[in-house]
C-alpha cells in the first residue's frame, strides 16, 4: 500500500525558523507494535538531517551533535526538539531515551526529563517508559508518580481522542467512533477523584487499595492508549498488524525502559505483553465502520460506537484490570472495606460522575453503583460497568446531554500539564 510522505521539523524554542523535511511515515509493524526497525527509523531521520549514520548506537551521539551544532549557530541557550507526526516509538541508548510522545521527541533520562519543547500537550509512548510530561521549556522533572495527577493526565488523554484532538492525530469529521475512550476519561478521572480524597498513611494505603488503583490506571493506559494512537496513525494497516504488539520483541533497548516501568515484571506477563485480546479487532472493526458510515445514517454510526464500547469495556475489565489487580486477595479486603463504608470516614463513594469535577447534583450525570456491589467480582462488577455504560450511550444519544457531556470532556482534556 502507497504511504504518503509526512514532514519532520527541526525547530528551536525560541521560534526561530525550522528546517523540514520529508520522509515516508513507518508501516504499523515499524512503530510500536513491533519496534525492531525502530533503529532504522531514526537513522533515516538522521541521513535527513544530513547525517550519515551506519548504526543505531551512534544515533544518539549524532542527533545531539546536530542540536549543538545548530545551537553554536543561532546563539541560543535552548536545545533544539524533533517533531515526528508519523511514529509513537521510543529510542534508547545507554543512558539516554529520545521519547516520543506524539507530537515530540523528547531527551530524557531514565528517572530525570529535560522538557525542550514549546508544545504543551504531551502524550505517551505505550510502547516505552509511559508518563505525561510536563510542557514546561527546560524544567526537569521526574516521572509523573503522584497517582492522582497521572490519572488526570491519563484521563486528559482519553478525552482528546473522543475529541479527536489534533494532538492524537485526531480526525474532526470522525468525531465519537473512539466511544470507549469518552467514558473512560470520566473512568480515569473517577480513580483521580478517589486516590485523592482517600486518606492514606502510606503509598499502599489499606490493604493496598490505593497502590492497586494507582497499579491498574496505569497499566490500563499503556495498553488501550497505544492501540489508539497506532489506530490513528496507521488505521489502514492496523488490521493486520494487531497480532504483532508483543512487548518483548522490541528492541533491547526500548524493552529495558518497558521493563522498567511501574511493576512490569509481574504485570506484562498477566496481559498477554501488551498484546491483543479477543476483544481488540472487534472493537476498532467497529471503528472503521463508523468512519465509513455516513454522517446522516446516525443510528448505524450508534450502533458501531455501542460495539465499540462494550467490546473494549469487556478487553479493559476482562483482559487487563482483572488479572492485574481484582486477584489478589489484600486488594479484594479492601474493596471490601470500601464498599461497606464508602461515603464515610475518608472513603469515597462508588459512583461514576460524568462531569470535570468530583460530584455533581445533576442525578442524570451520574451513576451510583448498587448497595451490593462487590468489585472483586466480574460478574457483579461488569454488571454495573454495563450500567454505566448504557447510561453513557443515553447521554451521548441525546442532543442536549451530548453537548454538556462534550463540553465536560473539553475540561478534562485541558489536563495534559495536571499536578
Amino acid at each position: 500500500m502507497q504511504r504518503s510522505s509526512f514532514q519532520v521539523k527541526l525547530t528551536p524554542t525560541n521560534n526561530q525558523d525550522s528546517t523540514i523535511i520529508s520522509i515516508t511515515p513507518p508501516t504499523l509493524t515499524q512503530t510500536s507494535l513491533g519496534g525492531q526497525h525502530l533503529s532504522e527509523r531514526l537513522t533515516q531521520l538522521a541521513t535527513g538531517l544530513g547525517r550519515n549514520i551506519k548504526d543505531h548506537s551512534t544515533i544518539k551521539t549524532q542527533l545531539e551533535a546536530i542540536s549543538d551544532e545548530q545551537e553554536n549557530e543561532t546563539h541560543q541557550t535552548l536545545p533544539y526538539t524533533l517533531i515526528d507526526s508519523a511514529a509513537d516509538s521510543s529510542y534508547v541508548s545507554n543512558e539516554t531515551l529520545i521519547h516520543r510522545t506524539m507530537d515530540e521527541l523528547l531527551t530524557t533520562t531514565q528517572q530525570d526529563m529535560t522538557i525542550t519543547s514549546g508544545d504543551t500537550h504531551h502524550q505517551v509512548s505505550s510502547e516505552s517508559l509511559n508518563i505525561i510530561a510536563d510542557g514546561q521549556l527546560s524544567i526537569h522533572l521526574k516521572v509523573v508518580q503522584d497517582g492522582e495527577a497521572r490519572a488526570r493526565r491519563i484521563a486528559a488523554v482519553y478525552a482528546k481522542f473522543y475529541l479527536e484532538h489534533s494532538d492524537v492525530n485526531g480526525n474532526a469529521k470522525y468525531k465519537g467512533r473512539h466511544f470507549w475512550m469518552g467514558l473512560g476519561a470520566f473512568a480515569s478521572k473517577t480513580i483521580a477523584d478517589a486516590l485523592g480524597h482517600w486518606s492514606t498513611s502510606a503509598d499502599g494505603g489499606l490493604f493496598g487499595v490505593v497502590y492497586n488503583f494507582k497499579l491498574g490506571n496505569f497499566w490500563l493506559y499503556q495498553d488501550i492508549a497505544g492501540w489508539h494512537f497506532e489506530y490513528n496513525q496507521c488505521s489502514s494497516n492496523f488490521s493486520s498488524c494487531i497480532s504483532q504488539r508483543n512487548s518483548n520483541n522490541y528492541i533491547p533497548e526500548v524493552k529495558t525502559m518497558v521493563y522498567d516501568s511501574h511493576g512490569a515484571y509481574n504485570v506484562l506477563p498477566k496481559i498477554r505483553n501488551l498484546g491483543a485480546s479477543q476483544y481488540i479487532k472487534p472493537a476498532f472493526d467497529a471503528t472503521k465502520k463508523f468512519e465509513k458510515t455516513p454522517p446522516d445514517r446516525t443510528s448505524k454510526r450508534k450502533a458501531q460506537q455501542r460495539i465499540n464500547l462494550m467490546q473494549l469495556a469487556n478487553h479493559e475489565q476482562r483482559e487487563v484490570l482483572q488479572k492485574i489487580i481484582y486477584q489478589k486477595s489484600g486488594f479484594r479486603a479492601g474493596l471490601g472495606f470500601a464498599e461497606f463504608f464508602r461515603g464515610n470516614l475518608s472513603i469515597p463513594e462508588i459512583q461514576m460522575v460524568y462531569t470535570s469535577e468530583a460530584d455533581t447534583k445533576d442525578a442524570d450525570l451520574k451513576n451510583i453503583a448498587p448497595a451490593d456491589i462487590k468489585l472483586a467480582d466480574i460478574t457483579k462488577r461488569m454488571k454495573w460497568i454495563t450500567s454505566v455504560a448504557e447510561q453513557f450511550i443515553k447521554l451521548m444519544n441525546n442532543d442536549i446531554t451530548k453537548v454538556k457531556v462534550e463540553r465536560e470532556m473539553v475540561k478534562i482534556a485541558g489536563w495534559t500539564n495536571k499536578t
